[in-house]
């Protein structure tokens, strides 16, 4: 039960961040860099940025695009 509730809040947690990414004016730069990076991730980028807002794993696995 804990990991099940862990998990359902984590998920609700990344859905919120999401739909706010595609719905909301960033206000900070640093959510600003994050929503730029997540719309390259629906409409540019074929083989990369696969790390959805965050470039962290794009990095580390070497899928990060321009």
């Amino acid at each position: 039960m804990p990991f099940f509730a862990g998990f359902l809040i984590g998920y609700l947690i990344y859905d919120y961040i999401h739909f706010a990414t595609h719905h909301f004016r960033m206000q900070s730069s640093w959510a600003a860099t994050l929503k730029e990076n997540h719309m390259k991730h629906h409409y540019m980028a074929k083989k990369g940025k696969w790390g959805v807002s965050s470039p962290v794993w794009d990095h580390v696995f070497g899928t990060f695009k321009q």
